[in-house]
């Protein structure tokens, strides 16, 4: 084992789960959190889990300029709060 991550994907795999899914390096939550709803939503529409992640990774990719306007909007009134302290 000393070639795989360990960790919590390996402890749920150990009691019996069918798979986990992690990253083994940080990632932005904005942009996890679009490639994780989009993945759920392949899954549960019954695509097969690596053609899922790549059609997520894919469409990820693709929006990006209209992610990265979603993410700017999130993050104004955050900003205009600090500035009204």
């Amino acid at each position: 084992m000393a070639n795989e991550f360990v960790g919590l994907p390996a402890a749920f795999m150990s009691i019996g789960a069918n798979g986990a899914v992690s990253s083994l390096w940080p990632a932005s939550d904005g942009p996890t959190l679009f490639l994780m709803a989009r993945l759920m939503r392949e899954l549960h529409s019954g695509t097969p889990p690596a053609r899922a992640q790549r059609c997520s990774a894919l469409a990820v990719q693709q929006t990006g300029t209209q992610l990265a306007e979603v993410l700017r909007s999130l993050r104004l009134p955050q900003e205009a709060m600090r500035r009204s302290l």
